[in-house]
């Protein structure tokens, strides 16, 4: 999870908490950490696309945004990447699994009983 890093123009706290507010809402941002001083926005999250990103602030914020750093190359995904099983399961299934309540039936629904299914105890 390397981080993308872009630089912006950042004047004030107020436009520092805009651009944390329209980026922290992305899809795969996990954290986004904006400074005054530098005029950075240092972007955390998984499978983030920097160009797509900056498109994106660009069209929220209306300021220019220049990438410094895709984030890209610095992590090698594992060998076992490749090979997830997902199967699904539908939802009825599940639901109907969690109300059925295995037991015996009570004793006065009995054979021997014959007011069986009127019988109040």
């Amino acid at each position: 999870m390397a981080p993308v890093i872009l630089r912006m123009d950042v004047h004030c706290y107020g436009c520092a908490g805009r651009i944390r507010k329209a980026v922290k809402n992305l899809l795969g941002v996990e954290e986004v950490w904006v400074s005054v001083d530098t005029g950075l926005v240092v972007v955390y999250g998984s499978s983030l696309d920097a160009s797509l990103l900056r498109w994106k602030i660009q069209a929220r914020t209306k300021r220019p945004v220049a990438i410094v750093s895709d984030g890209g190359g610095a992590e090698e995904p594992p060998h076992y990447a490749g090979m997830l099983l997902l199967q699904y399961v539908p939802g009825e299934t599940l639901q109907a699994r969690q109300q059925y309540v295995p037991n015996e039936a009570p004793l006065w629904f009995h054979d021997d009983n014959p007011n069986g299914c009127c019988s109040v105890q």
